[in-house]
């Protein structure tokens, strides 16, 4: 097993926020590579990411580059790894975010940059906190909300278009599976915010059980991307009657049952 391929057996060593950080650093080497550089260390082979600021506590260990090697719960032995920590993890965040949200919509600043990391790789463990900050931002500046909006139905979209192009069945990558997770869940948490309703799981599970439901998740999310790239392959082929039922299973249009199939992602 390739350390990708573990990557999401090892989050429930992590309590929530602490496994939603990780999540974020897999699917974003270059916070990594940043926040070495903040530390202003020398050349290193991996590093321990303090996910609390503590020594001891929960940790990524990454390559230099940013590369998942495993994650280790508080109170293991860290090992030779330069520790680098939260502080400059947190800056390095948000100067990737506040960059990527203004190349989405130029008004962007250090709110959504703080609410945006989290409806993505939350799932439905997003905080209260966060759910209101994005509540109000979604009402106060609905034109950031509708170009976010944007960006997740056509990186969904991409998504089911590269599925489309591969043969069916074919493996996909952890990462590739995260990013279609994650985009399935910020675009629940967007509507959820639009109609002051919650998307969040109901109840405490523990950290196992928390892991095993997001790894259903995941799973959950590539079948659906999968049936939307079968229905997309299907147009590509021959345009179906408009009232005839696309091959996963809706009664309009393909590409209409493609953009709409990312909320099934929604958690019951």
């Amino acid at each position: 097993m390739g350390r990708d391929d573990h990557f999401l057996s090892r989050l429930s060593r992590f309590e929530h926020p602490h496994a939603a950080l990780a999540i974020e650093l897999f699917r974003y080497p270059c916070i990594t590579q940043r926040a070495i550089e903040h530390a202003a260390r020398g050349p290193l082979d991996r590093v321990a990411l303090s996910l609390d600021g503590s020594t001891l506590g929960p940790r990524v260990i990454s390559m230099a580059d940013g590369q998942f090697v495993t994650c280790l719960a508080g109170g293991w032995v860290n090992g030779p790894w330069a520790i680098i920590e939260r502080a400059q993890i947190d800056r390095a965040r948000g100067e990737l975010w506040l960059r990527l949200l203004r190349s989405i919509d130029a008004t962007c600043d250090g709110r959504w940059a703080d609410v945006v990391p989290a409806i993505e790789h939350a799932g439905g463990h997003l905080a209260q906190t966060h759910r209101a900050s994005l509540e109000a931002l979604c009402a106060s500046e609905p034109h950031v909300r509708a170009s976010l909006l944007a960006r997740y139905r056509a990186a969904w979209m991409q998504g089911v278009a590269w599925l489309a192009r591969r043969p069916e069945g074919a493996a996909v990558s952890v990462c590739f599976a995260l990013d279609l997770w994650s985009v399935a869940w910020a675009l629940v948490h967007l509507r959820a915010a639009c109609e002051g309703t919650s998307a969040a799981h109901e109840g405490r599970f523990t950290a196992a059980e928390r892991e095993a439901r997001r790894a259903a998740e995941v799973d959950e999310a590539v079948t659906c991307a999968r049936r939307a790239a079968v229905a997309l392959r299907a147009a590509s082929q021959q345009r179906l009657p408009h009232n005839q039922a696309c091959e996963c299973g809706s009664g309009r249009r393909a590409r209409r049952c493609c953009q709409r199939v990312a909320l099934v992602a929604r958690a019951s």
